[in-house]
């Protein structure tokens, strides 16, 4: 907040600095301009009146062609104060008054083609009989300084010129004409009126206080001039600044006209009228501060329809006539009436209910847009009046019970408007990408050609469970989006009526505030009502919630959202049962070797595997996974007796798995294990506690918790061969692995059921290890059936699903045994393939270490 404030300070602040510079640029302009005639002349007359008091008459004969007055003293003239006797008028007059000038006629200068009048500060211009004190012609330039009194009116008449009064200065009415450029600068005081006519452009600038109205003006057309087309000159300006100090208080009216100049009104101090009228064909009107009373803008007049300008410049004038009437930064008390017609554009702009207390009324006007920005409440329809187009940009307004029309065109540009039971009407209606219309309470659209959507239409923001939007007209949408609330349990959700045709593409995206999107939903619901729609103007977005999966299908010209069980997503799930019961498993040779007394080992396993969930009708989905597996185990107890062996230990395991780049599952698992061998042959066996923490990465991610518990009994008989000078050792087994998964962490459903939580598992094979004369070479070879007592699979509306749909799994290993780097470190590395009649297959490989402590 304190950034924006600084912002608009800097802007308020520049906005006043390069506008005074402006005039205050052209002022010096004029000012040099006199320096420079007076330094290329020689003054044929000079009168320094210092002493005494009473009548004079300065005048000059044929001959003379500049003159120089100043006035030290009284001066009082029953007379024109200066007046050329013959025919012809002076090159330069330049009077500089210093204490008082009273005069009894109508105090006319005779006409110069330069004039400068300096009036310095508590000097006094006055007039005993008439109300005009200063009466300036000029044919080609004035400048007239006041920083005194001027009492009575003042009157000037040039092609060019500058009026400035100044921080002492006083004056009573003006009336200033130019024929081509003129301004007007007021620091002091003004009891009067303030008329300023320039033909080609005006600056009128105040900072102090005026009393009384204001009329200014430059032309649209005149036939003072050949060049018909300068009035089309983009340079020409109309600027009026009223800065942070200025007061101006009118009893009746105020009146600014540009014709086809630029006009520039910036309001930063306090102005206070009965009305307000400024008459432009383009430009900017400003009000950073506080009008008091009715603003009104009105077209420039009859006189460009009425001037000789070509049809071809006429349309020119048209087409660039934008007018911006920028309302944000201040305060209107009153109301702002439009009656511009026949040019392009006239744009209105507000940030807030505030900067206009009245009505905002184009019923006279055309091509007048209200531009909605920063945020608001709208209660009255009448607020607002006619306007042809309403443009919220980058804003936040509500709607709210009342029927707001619009001409022609509604566009919501970077916003997010809201409607509260409220109706909008006009002819097209254009939501712009990155922009949300928020429904709150039952609302209405209705427009006469269409509705295009290219952001977003939300329902969630609505206190209420549900709301509808009805949309009358055509609805197109341009990758637009709907949030939409459902109640599953309920069977209820927002609605979406369009009472027209519907084309284009818009998704859905449905949300529920109480999570029930995980729930069965056996009946469909109806989302979106139209009179006719193509198949594909809606599609649902975020389908995937847990085990179920929503579609939306065009029944009749409806939309309805229905749902069905998403089996890729109960396939993973299966699959980290599956991997539970199969995956984080051990052996008797996955930590025995050679190296006798206490032992460190590891064992390590990345698996890939094609998976295959099958049920009826030739149903079959592919389930690939990548399964890693990390174990480390310690001999805490290991005693031999003759040739007995008996050890105890402890172990520790993590795994991971992908599966189908959705599902996640970190495996974390402790365990004890025990084993007894001799030479022929042993026992070895384990108990292992796991926690698996599952999560399938859908737009609505799925997480669960599995606890498993295995235990494990291994029997086997060993012996060895000889093959000349290399020995082949061979071992036969039977492994029985019971398992039990606790807790899939789904939500119940009474149509599925999962089963094969619970299963033993045997194993029986044989395995080769050749032991060679060649240091670490001795080659591993091992067979095995595997063999489950109950599959994993689940049950969906009675109907079966089975992961890898057979009992029988055979095993092949293959790899190196005893790699003895010292007599302290042993390693070994495996193969692996397995494989099933039903279609599954899985290859790996596997490696270990055991390392004697001490």
């Amino acid at each position: 907040m304190c950034i924006n404030r600084s912002v608009f300070l800097f802007i308020f602040l520049s906005s006043i600095i390069s506008n005074s510079e402006s005039i205050d640029e052209k002022i010096n302009e004029d000012i040099m301009k006199i320096n420079e005639v007076e330094k290329q002349v020689k003054y044929d007359k000079i009168e320094d009146i210092t002493e005494g008091s009473g009548n004079c008459l300065v005048f000059s004969d044929d001959n003379s062609s500049n003159m120089k007055i100043v006035n030290n003293s009284f001066l009082k003239s029953s007379n024109e104060l200066i007046k050329k006797l013959s025919k012809g008028s002076y090159d330069l007059l330049h009077i500089t008054n210093n204490k008082k000038i009273i005069g009894e006629d109508s105090a006319k200068l005779s006409q110069s083609k330069y004039i400068y009048f300096k009036n310095s500060e508590n000097a006094v211009i006055s007039n005993e009989i008439y109300n005009k004190s200063i009466h300036l012609k000029s044919e080609e330039l004035i400048v007239l300084n006041n920083a005194g009194t001027i009492e009575g009116k003042i009157d000037i008449r040039s092609k060019y010129g500058s009026v400035i009064n100044k921080e002492s200065g006083i004056h009573k009415n003006a009336d200033l004409e130019f024929r081509e450029e003129g301004n007007y600068k007021n620091e002091g005081k003004v009891n009067g009126n303030v008329k300023l006519n320039a033909y080609l452009s005006f600056r009128f600038v105040n900072s102090g206080t005026i009393n009384g109205n204001i009329e200014t003006w430059t032309r649209s057309y005149s036939d003072k001039f050949n060049d018909k087309d300068i009035y089309l000159n983009n340079s020409r300006e109309a600027l009026f600044l009223n800065t942070s100090t200025g007061i101006i208080n009118s009893e009746s009216s105020i009146k600014l006209i540009s014709g086809t100049a630029n006009m520039n009104f910036q309001n930063f101090g306090n102005i206070e009228t009965e009305d307000l009228i400024i008459m432009a064909a383009k430009g900017r009107i400003d009000n950073n501060k506080k009008i008091k009373g009715n603003l009104q803008i009105h077209s420039i007049g009859a006189e460009v329809a009425e001037s000789p300008i070509s049809d071809e410049k006429m349309q020119e004038i048209r087409e660039n006539s934008v007018l911006n009437v920028n309302l944000q930064n201040g305060v209107l008390e009153g109301n702002l009436l439009l009656s511009r017609k026949g040019f392009k554009e006239t744009i209105v702009t507000i940030k807030s209910m505030d900067n206009v207390t009245g009505e905002l009324d184009s019923t006279e006007g055309d091509n007048d847009t209200l531009r909605l920005i920063g945020e608001g409440k709208i209660t009255d329809s009448n607020k607002f009046k006619e306007f042809e187009k309403l443009h919220l940009d980058s804003s936040k307004w509500e709607f709210i019970n009342e029927e707001y029309k619009v001409n022609n065109e509604i566009l919501v540009e970077n916003s997010n408007p809201s409607i509260r039971k409220a109706k909008l009407k006009t002819k097209k209606f254009t939501n712009n990408e990155r922009s949300t219309i928020n429904v709150l309470e039952a609302s209405n659209i209705e427009v006469e050609d269409k509705f295009v959507n290219k952001g977003l239409i939300s329902f969630l923001n609505s206190k209420d469970n549900t709301s509808n939007l009805s949309i009358k007209g055509n609805y197109i949408g341009e990758n637009s989006k709907l949030l939409m609330r459902t109640y599953i349990d309920e069977l209820k959700s927002d609605k979406l009526k369009l009472d027209g045709s519907v084309n284009g593409s818009t998704g859905v995206e449905i949300s529920n505030p109480n999570s029930t999107l995980d729930k069965r939903m056996k009946n469909k619901l109806k989302l979106i009502e139209t009179k006719s729609s193509t198949k594909d103007a809606f599609t649902l977005l975020n389908s995937e919630y847990g085990i179920y999966k929503y579609g939306l299908n065009l029944e009749g010209n409806d939309w309805y959202l229905n749902q069905t069980y998403n089996m890729p997503i109960i396939g993973i799930i299966l699959n980290s049962t599956n991997n539970a019961r199969n995956e984080f498993n051990l052996t008797f040779n996955d930590h025995n070797e050679s190296i006798a007394n206490k032992k460190l080992w590891t064992k390590l396993s990345k698996i890939y595997s094609n998976n295959i969930l099958s049920g009826d009708n030739k149903f079959n989905l592919p389930i690939k996974s990548n399964t890693s597996n990390i174990f480390m185990g310690y001999d805490l107890v290991e005693s031999n007796i003759k040739d007995r062996t008996y050890k105890y230990g402890v172990f520790g395991n993590v795994g991971f798995d992908k599966a189908n780049n959705l599902g996640k599952t970190n495996a974390f698992g402790l365990g004890i294990y025990g084993t007894f061998k001799n030479n022929n042959w042993y026992v070895d066996s384990w108990l292992n506690y796991m926690y698996l923490k599952n999560r399938i990465a859908i737009k609505n991610e799925l997480r669960y918790i599995n606890h498993a518990l295995k235990a494990s009994l291994e029997i086997g008989t060993r012996g060895d061969m000889y093959i000349g000078k290399m020995r082949l050792h061979s071992s036969h087994y039977w492994q029985l692995i019971y398992s039990h998964i606790f807790n899939t962490g789904l939500k119940y459903d009474e149509d599925v059921k999962y089963f094969g939580n619970s299963n033993i598992k045997s194993r029986l094979g044989t395995n080769l290890t050749l032991f060679t004369h060649f240091k670490n070479i001795n080659p591993y070879l091992e067979f095995n059936w595997i063999y489950d007592t109950r599959l994993v699979g689940v049950r969906v509306e009675k109907e079966e699903y089975l992961y890898n749909n057979n009992k029988n799994t055979f095993e092949l290993k293959w790899g190196l045994r005893e790699m003895n780097v010292n007599d302290r470190l042993s390693m070994w590395v495996n193969i692996v393939h397995r494989f099933n009649e039903a279609g599954y297959r899985a290859n790996g490989v596997e490696a270990g270490m055991v390392y004697k402590m001490i």
